[in-house]
């Protein structure tokens, strides 16, 4: 696939209601639909529809937050979220509905997220077909030669797994094999407002930092994790919405070496980066503007510049249920195995984390355990949840750095 997608594919006009518009959930989140009534001239929801590039190159603190077409907080007060009671005779499921309703209405009314933030993140849940092509641009040494570009295609499930307003966590899962094949793919998390983020300061070094009250308003931070639910990188910026696009973009981030290339490369340590991501009507797409730089030393060259273009296309033409089935089964165990790096990462201001314990990467103790528990129907969750938290204490140095 090119990497540019053509705009007469992924734009298109849509008219909305001026009164009342329809404002769906993620239907892994909460398959409850909401009917927001909006008093006159008071709010202006926008579709999110369109493909978006940013003109300006600021720092996320230096833009100023929208002051319209956005849900505020303040808007909240003004929403009349109407909800249907359970009829005393309903059967069981109708019961739960309607109790599902109302935990979603009174989580609306508790988020200090903007509304149209959320909808662009909650859309990018569902099932997808996707590219991933990177090229290596501009050489930035005199003897660096540029290498040959890299394109590959797979299908994924993204499925919403936390939404808790002002947090919503996406996990990827890969389909291999026409959808036999299920690996846990990376994880997504998003925070609003979120008062302090993890930098990727040194060879498997992170370090606590703290953002300040203008750099984090209006701002949602990104953390990436690893498959093995291990931290990768974590960036933050506004997402951007006017008339029918909404679009993410980051602050310059340190990471660590791509998958792609973790085991390949050896002549740059880290990768200097800035993500955009961009809702479309049928899609969304994640750029990224690559720096790859020899070292983390102060005034350590920059090999060459790098342009990713990252296409998550929607499609009904594949069986996912094998991945939502993998999901059922492990979810439980994945959920604790995050919880246990998220206490190791609050117990350290700074740390290193070791590639391997006993000469295996996390990943591959995890996956072995993720392996055991589902084969054993989740009998034995404890124990093996007992040997995951035991292994992953074993990765992390306390580091001052």
């Amino acid at each position: 696939m090119p990497l540019e997608l053509e705009q007469t594919t992924l734009i298109r006009k849509r008219k909305a209601p001026a009164k009342i518009r329809k404002v769906t959930a993620a239907k892994a989140a909460s398959s409850v639909n909401y009917l927001i009534v909006m008093k006159p001239h008071s709010v202006l929801i926008v579709s999110l529809l369109g493909l978006f590039s940013l003109v300006a190159d600021p720092k996320p603190s230096e833009v100023s937050p929208p002051t319209d077409e956005v849900v505020k907080v303040s808007d909240v007060n003004e929403l009349e979220v109407t909800t249907t009671e359970p009829d005393p005779c309903a059967s069981p499921v109708a019961t739960a509905m309607a109790e599902m309703e109302k935990t979603s209405r009174e989580l609306l009314l508790a988020t200090k997220a903007p509304l149209q933030d959320r909808q662009a993140i909650l859309a990018m849940a569902g099932e997808y077909e996707v590219t991933f092509d990177f090229q290596e641009t501009i050489a930035l040494t005199s003897t660096y030669e540029l290498k040959k570009p890299y394109s590959a295609d797979a299908k994924e499930l993204v499925e919403v797994i936390v939404d808790d307003g002002n947090r919503i966590i996406l996990q990827h899962l890969l389909c291999m094999n026409d959808g036999e094949t299920v690996i846990k793919h990376w994880k997504q998390e998003w925070r609003y407002e979120d008062p302090t983020l993890y930098e990727y300061v040194d060879v498997q070094t992170w370090k606590l930092r703290e953002l300040s009250e203008d750099e984090r308003r209006g701002t949602w931070t990104q953390k990436v994790a690893q498959v093995d639910d291990s931290p990768r990188y974590e960036s933050y910026g506004r997402w951007a919405n006017h008339r029918n696009v909404s679009s993410w973009e980051s602050d310059l981030t340190q990471r660590p070496l791509p998958r792609r290339e973790y085991t390949k490369r050896k002549d740059y340590t880290v990768m200097m980066a800035r993500n955009r991501h961009t809702i479309t009507p049928n899609a969304w797409t994640h750029e990224q503007d690559n720096f790859k730089q020899i070292s983390h030393d102060e005034g350590s060259p920059v090999l060459c510049r790098e342009v990713g273009f990252n296409a998550y296309i929607r499609t009904d033409e594949h069986n996912f249920e094998t991945a939502r089935s993998y999901w059922s089964e492990t979810k439980a165990f994945w959920s604790a195995v995050s919880d246990t790096w998220d206490q190791h990462l609050d117990a350290h201001d700074g740390f290193v984390l070791k590639k391997t314990v006993e000469t295996r990467p996390a990943y591959k103790h995890l996956f072995y355990m993720a392996k055991k528990s589902r084969e054993e129907g989740g009998k034995h969750l404890q124990e093996q949840l007992a040997k995951a938290d035991a292994i992953i204490g074993r990765f992390f140095e306390a580091s001052g750095s």
